[in-house]
């Protein structure tokens, strides 16, 4: 059992600060990070599992707050959370839910009315996430590390998108809540 890598909140804060600057790249980098900013903000903020803020509903997005019902697994089938505990209310900061309401305004419609869909309206998939847009971000974090696989250089992120989730539980348990 390996021990569970989670940011420090500088690395938490270089992280942010490269969600910011991804979209002020060029067009197709400013309409890509248009959804995936507020993405990486909500999974910071937050502590959701990467399935479920891919298959978080606009329904299910509220002035204050998210309610956690439904995800989508690493295929993009939509389905209930992994367990009742599951099912919660998460309270956020302005600055996410101001992000969110931004970006509402162009995000694609969908039949699923997902917050981050595809723009073929479906939920992103795990894989897909990782390498367009968790990749580059940790890339631009300085929070990726080199080696070597089948004779090829390969750049391997420090950290999975489930970290975000593992730093906002850490911080809850510094608070003592």
């Amino acid at each position: 059992e390996s021990e569970v890598e989670i940011p420090s909140d500088q690395e938490l804060r270089d992280i942010l600060a490269a969600a910011d600057l991804m979209g002020t790249k060029n067009k197709f980098m400013r309409q890509c990070w248009a959804r995936y900013r507020p993405m990486i903000y909500l999974a910071a903020f937050s502590g959701m599992r990467p399935s479920e803020y891919r298959g978080l509903p606009w329904s299910n997005v509220f002035e204050d707050r998210v309610a956690v019902l439904q995800r989508a697994d690493k295929t993009g089938i939509i389905g209930p959370v992994k367990s009742k505990a599951g099912r919660r209310t998460i309270y956020l900061p302005n600055l996410v839910t101001e992000m969110l309401q931004e970006w509402k305004e162009s995000c694609p419609s969908t039949d699923l009315g997902l917050v981050f869909p595809t723009d073929a309206g479906k939920p992103i998939l795990l894989n897909n996430f990782r390498a367009g847009a968790w990749i580059p971000l940790l890339r631009e974090a300085g929070l990726v590390e080199t080696g070597v696989k089948d004779g090829k250089a390969v750049i391997k992120p420090r950290y999975t998108p489930y970290a975000l989730r593992h730093y906002f539980a850490s911080k809850l348990i510094e608070k003592g809540k």
